[in-house]
């Protein structure tokens, strides 16, 4: 900003097509000067200059560095001068968007364009450009700017050839599932790769289609139906149509818990299998007990417990098994005493909610 005279010559070649009276702005080889004030013709003084009084005096004029003046003396059109825009009549580009050769810019009230920063819902770059499918980081977070300019939202995007769930604040998802697709810590979609849980620390394998692998064996693990590892049951396999321990069915659950180093069941001096899940301090040794589970809460590897008094277990004991698989709403079991005898055999069961008590899981 500076003062200005009151009477200003100007070169009348350079200003024909600019100053008239009403105009608001002048061109001088300074640059523009644009102003409220109204200025007035006078006539020539020579053939070479005319002199302008101002009908009121101006205290304050903005400059811009380049004028408004082409080399043969017309006024520029539709072009970048510095960081100001002149428009196809010449005027200065003001509060407006503008398209240059495919990229929109702003530009704001003082003729500048907008750069770094938001205007409403849109972005604007380094150099001016309008924000389009990419990312922008803004306060150590990361936002996705769709084609359009606007900042996606509750949806999935592809980017650099990976996909990424913005959520309702234009930010990505991490470390999560997302229905049956889980992203990373970079937000990206899991693909062909090993991921573990962070809530459940369960590990499961992800497919070329985003999906969990169920029912295979990846890298030498056998995955059950839910995707998870499924636990090595060798030590069961290999005691099929044999007696284990005493022959009853806490036998056989407390020769697979030693197998684990989890607490001794035999010669505890407990003997209901109905209450294995509460008669042990099971968290101590790397376990966790869940009591009435629902069908789906139940993986192979668990040690199940039947109440007293049912279909399974008629007597005051109740009954007791291990879990190595489900089908189709039942279970596939590892159990001895019951229907084959005092051996351990495997054996298939109706899932009946109200009958199991709990189970007992390895966790850790």
């Amino acid at each position: 900003m500076k003062k200005v005279n009151k009477d200003i010559k100007y070169k009348r070649t350079n200003l024909k097509r600019f100053i008239t009276i009403g105009l608001c702005t002048v061109i001088s080889g300074a640059g523009i000067i644009h102003t409220t004030e109204t200025f007035a013709e006078s006539a020539p003084t020579n053939g070479e200059f005319a002199t302008y009084h101002l009908l009121e005096k101006i205290e304050t004029i903005d400059t811009i560095e380049q004028p408004n003046i082409a080399d043969n003396g017309q006024y520029a059109t539709a072009k970048w001068v510095g960081d100001y825009y002149l428009k196809q009549d010449g005027k200065l580009a003001l509060n407006q968007w503008i398209e240059d050769h495919g990229n929109w810019y702003y530009l704001k009230s003082d003729g500048k364009f907008a750069h770094d920063e938001w205007i409403a819902d849109y972005y604007l770059n380094t150099d001016g450009r309008l924000a389009s499918n990419q990312w922008i980081e803004m306060d150590n977070t990361w936002y996705y700017i769709k084609e359009d300019g606007r900042l996606a939202s509750n949806q999935w995007v592809k980017q650099d050839g990976h996909w990424y769930y913005i959520n309702e604040k234009g930010t990505y998802e991490a470390n999560q599932w997302m229905g049956d697709y889980y992203l990373t810590s970079t937000g990206a979609l899991a693909l062909n790769q090993w991921i573990q849980d962070p809530n459940t620390n369960e590990w499961y394998y992800i497919g070329s289609d985003g999906l969990i692998a169920r029912n295979t064996t990846i890298d030498g693990y056998q995955l059950a139906d839910d995707g998870t590892i499924m636990p090595d049951l060798s030590v069961l396999e290999n005691k099929v149509n044999q007696t284990v321990y005493n022959g009853q069915c806490y036998g056989l659950t407390a020769f697979y818990v030693d197998s684990l180093h989890g607490p001794k069941l035999m010669g505890s001096g407990h003997m209901r299998a109905e209450t294995i899940g509460s008669d042990y301090d099971w968290a101590s040794y790397g376990f966790e007990v869940i009591n009435n589970p629902t069908y789906d809460q139940i993986k192979a590897g668990d040690i199940i417990q039947w109440k007293a008094n049912t279909r399974l277990a008629p007597g005051y004991y109740g009954h007791t098994g291990i879990i190595r698989g489900k089908s189709n709403g039942q279970l596939l079991t590892y159990e001895q005493n019951a229907g084959r005898g005092q051996i351990c055999y495997k054996y298939t069961r109706d899932f009946i909610q109200q009958d199991v008590k709990s189970i007992v899981r390895k966790i850790m």
